[in-house]
């Protein structure tokens, strides 16, 4: 298969729980399809081809490759175990078993501080009186990414704008509920930027 720029893609949120899906249409100035997304349960489906093949069939969308933001380490870019789920992933048995050109995956909470600048006015939602951060309001900046689910997700976003470097991620493996993840004291909180140090603890 010829790989394209343009080709529709498959976007997959695999956590231990759930499993979300939709399709992004790249050459569109606002990519993903929002009437597309659909979720399954995890325990309701034995592996992430069979929930993907059943989200194709329910929806007839067409794909030709695929991006897994999902809650584990990615292990050599090829495989990940996802933290609290029983399915162990395999990006290229993945693409060959759905025909796509490929398959790639990335920690959830990566891609998730990668979406940083993406974000507009109606996606955000104050909380507190600390006003909101504006990327490339100052040289360098950094954005702490957090989100609690079947775990713990965090990740920390480098932004220097002037040198095109925005973001540069880095995630901290999904703690379990039983495993707990601190921010260290040398986290920083200001109008325009924040940032966050996830050790294990």
């Amino acid at each position: 298969m010829s790989q394209s720029s343009n080709a529709p893609t498959l976007l997959v949120d695999l956590g231990g729980t759930n499993v979300r899906f939709g399709v992004a249409d790249t050459s569109s100035d606002k990519p993903l399809l929002t009437d597309s997304i659909r979720r399954y349960r995890v325990a309701e489906h034995d592996s992430l081809v069979a929930t993907a093949k059943h989200y194709l069939g329910d929806t007839g969308l067409k794909v030709s490759r695929a991006i897994v933001a999902a809650a584990g380490r990615i292990v050599d870019g090829e495989t990940v175990k996802v933290t609290n789920n029983p399915w162990a992933i395999s990006a290229q048995q993945t693409a060959s078993a759905l025909g796509l050109e490929y398959v790639h995956l990335v920690n959830d909470f990566a891609a998730q501080s990668m979406a940083v600048t993406l974000l507009q006015g109606d996606d955000l939602v104050d909380v507190g009186a600390v006003p909101r951060p504006v990327v490339g309001a100052e040289a360098e900046q950094t954005f702490a990414v957090v989100g609690p689910g079947t775990g713990l997700g965090v990740a920390v976003c480098w932004c220097a704008p002037a040198t095109a470097a925005c973001c540069r991620p880095k995630a901290a493996t999904p703690a379990s509920p039983r495993t707990r993840r601190k921010t260290s004291p040398s986290s920083t909180t200001s109008t325009t930027s924040s940032a966050a140090s996830p050790t294990n603890g």
